[in-house]
């Protein structure tokens, strides 16, 4: 039988090697190497006493948590630009609903003025967030103005945002735009009714200096 460090290197080596942990938080990978060095160069009159022991299962605590909190860490990065409401009710809008609230927002901004209506748009209960549907406001270059279902993702620069085939949509979304002031583009993004992946289908047109988008989902999330 293999001691507890070959057993414990010997599934650090297959983790580096999974697929699954590309995108680990750095200090995983501290641990990782650890873990890889005490197999590698094992100190075969180590004495197993109760400290060690103690010693040796506070690494694989810490390895666990620092695993745990990175994934989440990574998940939360990629999912601000869409929020996450994660309800099994969620309304789930269509085309005619995503096409009126492009026009009530754009409307909105030239009635009220800019600051008045990204204002209602940032509101919860400023009818412009339902269900999967909520209304996205970029800048030419590509800086979220507005975002109803993601507040704290207002002021980022989501240019290089890509899907999960590496599409760069919002490139293509705001060359489209201000090339032929309006239309449309599917990605794949996070839906806020589920939480996961889903083919999306947004609309979007250009007002002025702005560009307003709101898309909804064809599935239930892959």
């Amino acid at each position: 039988m293999s001691d507890p460090i070959t057993l414990l290197g010997q599934i650090a080596r297959r983790v580096v090697a999974s697929s699954r942990y590309n995108n680990f938080h750095p200090l995983t990978g501290i641990l990782f190497v650890r873990l890889l060095h005490l197999q590698q160069y094992p100190d075969r009159n180590m004495n197993w006493s109760v400290s060690n022991i103690v010693n040796r299962a506070t690494l694989i605590i810490a390895f666990a948590i620092v695993s745990m909190v990175g994934q989440s860490v990574s998940a939360t990065s990629i999912r601000v630009i869409s929020g996450s409401q994660h309800s099994a009710e969620c309304f789930r809008g269509g085309v005619a609903e995503v096409v009126n609230m492009v026009d009530r927002a754009i409307t909105l901004m030239e009635k009220k003025g800019l600051d008045a209506a990204f204002k209602q748009m940032m509101n919860p209960a400023g009818g412009f967030i339902k269900g999967d549907l909520y209304v996205f406001v970029l800048d030419p270059n590509g800086t979220l103005v507005v975002n109803s279902a993601a507040p704290e993702s207002v002021g980022n620069n989501a240019l290089n945002a890509r899907d999960q085939n590496g599409r760069y949509f919002i490139r293509e979304m705001l060359q489209k735009a201000f090339a032929h002031g309006a239309g449309w583009i599917n990605y794949h993004w996070y839906s806020p009714c589920t939480g996961k992946m889903a083919l999306k289908q947004t609309f979007f047109r250009k007002s002025g200096y702005f560009v307003v988008g709101v898309g909804f989902y064809d599935n239930l999330g892959i």
